[in-house]
């Protein structure tokens, strides 16, 4: 207890704790007050191990969460420097489940619902006797990992008029006057309860709920809301919530405001957290080479691509498309219908089975470089011979842009001056400004970020705003209005010139890849998601339409090592300075004693299966933006290591950076986003 006892006297970390598991903090705040002899171990020993891995998380994760990690621009510069203040600022804005829930209300309100604006769900699609509405930013999915969910609606006169004449935004009073008119023997009150219905089932948007575009979605209610008096506490409610938010965001936080803004919150819905993002009181530079390693590490992951023709899904689908429709420019409406046109490509609406590799040159290369460094002890190899080999076997087709988030090792800042450096690379995006894109705001790259999109190619980059399959992830979906067109799909639009649905887009067929046509501006537009929303979880036609334009072009990730993959272990892959993946180990539960076992036998075994297989005392446990550094000299990681293989079975992992590493920025986790445009791009 004496760990939890430190871990509490760090004020920052404790309330990043209690902010980001409220539940935890409780559980922590009982122990504390317990005697000993009244502490269940079983009980003390899982609160530790939860309070642990936060602790692990603040200080070796960079990737912004909570309190925990935050945000700051950096620039290139002749020399390396940095200077890291005390005034970080923090952000604080309603979840996704809150937002949700509030319009769901709201729309109960009779005053509230005479201010509404409805238009029809353009991605819901008809059958003759039935409208399929698919279903998104719902607040309890029934399987959170599902990646769609979808209604029928009966198709009846009454509806079919409603979604005809809401096909343009509509006000509420105007489509209930016309239902009316329609059918004068049906009671208002029956109307009203119609529309509340196709709006509850996404059948019709309304333009309560703020658009993915709108980053502030708590100050946008209430200005929907401004002057309504209503017989409910909830629009009170609301405004209070409003001005406790807004007093918290105006002084950058603080653990009491950040209280009563909490506090305010939960007294509309306890649906979510208050979600917190923190910009970084720091200025940092870096020389101008990294960004030359950077340019490096994309050409190689390129060239290594896995997928060096496009994305497997659409294989094929253009060629359907021209034996279908020839030259013919067709609305995309007509050319994703399940029933009449060519439907989305496969896997879109459903489980998505990866398809079989193929053991290319690529893929045997590797696996027989991953068995010699495994028999003779090897932690690492490198791909120039590789790269020599693939890129004169191939002629990828990269696409415009795309955005490396890199981990910079140096031991200090000289030695990164005179080029003793190495960059990590930890993702590849699917186009710039995918990481950065929400925090624009916050950093003050808005301007920036939008000129990556607006000097590539000679398509028109609009961007795509959209609600997520479940609510919980419009915090990652929202993203700022970057291009001066925005393309709104399965939400309300916003008014103005510059705002465009999927009814204004047609699909053609170049002769080489499927492009997008505006009827309205006349020219080829592209898609752009500047938000890190995994589009599995995102509205079929989003992804479609994201999708299209690139489909043709080179998929460009992070490092993929194919086939072998599934190897016990992986080697370091390098070329030069630019790191590609850092070594990998799976740990298999069958492999070691059962759960059953004592501590000391387990621990022991553990040590022996270390020992054969050369792994190093530091690792990172888990991928991606979900690791745990972990020291497996110390029980305590170890345990964590341990209660993984109990609960998943198996465990990846990676080997970690020297202690050393991060020198030149003392000691941090800081893991950096470049934005990178192709050479020749105007």
């Amino acid at each position: 207890m004496r760990w939890l006892e430190r871990v509490w006297a760090t004020p920052d970390l404790a309330e990043a704790i209690r902010h980001a598991s409220p539940d935890l903090a409780a559980s922590v705040d009982d122990i504390r007050v317990q005697a000993p002899s009244g502490i269940r171990v079983r009980r003390a020993r899982k609160v530790t191990a939860a309070a642990l891995r936060y602790v692990l998380r603040a200080r070796h994760r960079a990737t912004p969460f909570g309190l925990f990690a935050g945000i700051a621009p950096a620039a290139f510069a002749d020399a390396a420097s940095e200077a890291w203040g005390r005034g970080h600022r923090a952000v604080a804005s309603p979840s996704g489940e809150w937002v949700t829930e509030v319009t769901d209300h709201l729309v109960d309100l009779p005053r509230v619902r005479q201010r509404l604006l409805l238009v029809t769900n353009h991605t819901a699609w008809r059958t003759p006797d039935h409208l399929v509405v698919p279903q998104y930013a719902r607040p309890d999915p029934p399987n959170p990992q599902a990646t769609t969910a979808q209604i029928e609606i009966r198709l009846t006169s009454a509806v079919r008029l409603a979604l005809d004449a809401a096909h343009q935004p509509m006000p509420w009073a105007t489509l209930a006057a016309k239902l009316t008119a329609e059918y004068p023997d049906e009671l208002p009150q029956g109307v009203e309860d119609m529309l509340t219905q196709l709006i509850r089932a996404r059948a019709l948007l309304t333009s309560l709920s703020p658009a993915s575009v709108e980053t502030d979605p708590l100050t946008y209610l209430a200005r929907a809301l401004d002057g309504i008096v209503e017989d409910s506490p909830l629009v009170a409610l609301i405004d209070d919530t409003c001005s406790a938010v807004e007093a918290h965001n105006r002084v950058g936080g603080g653990s009491v405001m950040r209280a009563e803004a909490t506090k305010a919150a939960q007294r509309v819905s306890e649906a979510g957290p208050v979600g917190i993002d923190v910009r970084l009181d720091a200025a940092v530079a870096l020389p101008v080479a990294v960004a030359h390693a950077a340019e490096e590490a994309a050409h190689m992951l390129t060239v290594l691509s896995t997928h060096p023709e496009g994305i497997p899904t659409w294989h094929g689908y253009r060629e359907r498309f021209a034996r279908r429709y020839g030259t013919e420019l067709v609305p995309v409406s007509e050319v994703v219908h399940p029933d009449t046109g060519l439907g989305f490509p496969p896997g879109y609406t459903g489980s998505e089975d990866e398809p079989n590799p193929v053991l290319g040159l690529r893929d045997r290369w590797l696996m027989r470089q991953a068995q010699e460094a495994a028999l003779t002890g090897r932690r690492e190899i490198e791909v120039n011979e590789l790269l020599t080999v693939v890129e004169a076997e191939r002629s990828p087709t990269p696409p415009e842009n795309t955005e490396l988030n890199v981990r910079l090792e140096s031991p200090s800042r000289v030695a990164l001056d005179s080029g003793r450096f190495r960059i990590v690379v930890l993702g590849a995006s699917r186009s710039a400004g995918t990481m950065a894109g929400r925090f624009a705001p916050l950093a003050g790259t808005r301007t920036d970020l939008a000129k990556v999109f607006t000097s590539s190619g000679q398509a028109l980059p609009v961007q795509l705003s959209f609600p997520p399959v479940r609510a919980a992830s419009t915090h990652v979906a929202r993203a700022p209005q970057l291009l001066k067109h925005v393309l709104h799909v399965a939400e309300y639009p916003s008014t103005g010139a510059d705002s465009l649905t999927v009814d204004d887009l047609l699909t053609g067929d170049d002769g080489v890849d499927l492009f997008l046509w505006s009827r309205s501006l006349g020219r080829v537009v592209v898609p752009v998601v500047p938000h890190a929303l995994n589009l599995r979880y995102a509205p079929p036609l989003a992804r479609f339409l994201t999708e299209l334009p690139r489909a043709g072009k080179t998929v460009v990730s992070g490092f993929d090592w194919g086939a072998a993959s599934f190897l016990p272990f992986l080697p370091r892959v390098r070329s030069g300075r630019v790191v590609l993946a850092n070594a990998r180990w799976r740990v298999i539960a069958a492999d070691l004693p059962p759960a059953t076992t004592e501590w000391p036998h387990w621990q022991n075994a553990w040590q022996a299966w270390a020992q054969r297989r050369n792994l190093p005392a530091l690792v990172d446990l888990g991928r991606g933006d979900q690791r745990l550094r972990l020291d497996l000299t110390e029980p305590g990681h170890l345990f964590l290591l341990r209660t993984q293989l109990n609960k998943d079975g198996a465990a990846v992992l990676t080997e970690a950076p020297a202690p050393n590493s991060a020198g030149w920025c003392d000691g941090r986790a800081v893991e950096i986003l470049l934005q990178l445009q192709q050479k020749g791009a105007s």
